[in-house]
């Protein structure tokens, strides 16, 4: 985690769907407890649910502020919504939508509700951007966490090697853009660009959402004005392909990579024939 002071880049987009979470009528078995809360936006939300956060209410959101008796602890990014699988189901029966986290902030002090004079929030309620501002700001620092499985082009150079460090990666709006993504898998597939296997028939419910979209021309090589088209500058390439195409700068084409694979013997998966 890397730990940041102070409330947010205020010129950040102004039309974002925030929403506070957290009514007082949940039990351990849905929302949190106060006692679990810190952990669960600390770490668990990735390491132990992969990043899917549960909920029963569909509303559209892009940021979901979690609180609990009158303290909000801190909040998430969200990349997407999704329908549930069997195992979102199984670990919590009234789930209707998931949410796809791509990054989780912890506030240093919870912060009360009072202060910002919110008192209801039954089924969810909705923050402008000056209350969700003056929220961050009283929190007095944030610690932030990322969900690698989201990130579309965090991607090392092949003879970079680190061991124990702390990296700070910097990446352009439109690459985080949910909309983008979700239009390019929309119009391209869930299956790899390249190898043509879907994660999700490879590895069952584990797979399902792992896909990396890998851009076509190099992000460096755009300018700051460049408004990516999902359908034609993106692919859908799964994390194996997109590591192999950055192996080489500028990355190496996808045509070239399925080539190359298409030379290979066919690969023998563990369990098959």
């Amino acid at each position: 985690m890397a730990t940041h002071q102070g409330a947010s880049d205020p010129t950040q987009a102004t039309e974002r769907s925030i929403w506070i979470y957290g009514n007082p009528d949940k039990t351990e078995l849905g929302f949190p407890m106060p006692g679990d809360l810190t952990q669960y936006i600390k770490a668990d939300i990735f390491a132990k649910e992969k990043g899917r956060y549960r909920y029963t209410q569909g509303k559209i959101a892009d940021v979901i502020v979690l609180s609990r008796d009158g303290l909000a602890y801190g909040h998430f990014d969200v990349e997407d919504k999704v329908q549930p699988n069997d195992t979102d189901r199984k670990a919590y029966p009234r789930v209707k939508f998931v949410y796809l986290v791509r990054k989780s902030t912890l506030y240093s002090t919870p912060v009360p509700l009072s202060r910002l004079s919110i008192t209801k929030i039954h089924y969810g309620r909705k923050m402008t951007e000056s209350e969700f501002r003056e929220l961050q700001r009283l929190a007095g620092g944030m610690a932030e966490a990322y969900n690698v499985l989201l990130i579309t082009e965090e991607l090392l150079p092949s003879n970079t090697y680190l061991e124990g460090a702390v990296r700070t990666i910097s990446v352009n709006a439109y690459e985080r853009n949910r909309e983008a993504r979700s239009k390019c898998i929309e119009h391209h597939g869930w299956a790899c660009a390249v190898c043509e296997y879907d994660m999700a028939e490879l590895y069952g419910e584990l797979g399902e959402g792992v896909i990396h979209v890998h851009h076509l021309r190099e992000l460096a090589s755009l300018g700051e004005e460049y408004e990516v088209d999902p359908i034609q500058d993106l692919r859908p390439v799964c994390p194996n392909c997109h590591a192999i195409l950055h192996t080489s700068t500028p990355a190496m084409a996808i045509e070239k990579l399925r080539a190359v694979l298409s030379r290979r013997k066919p690969i023998r998966w563990p369990g098959t024939s």
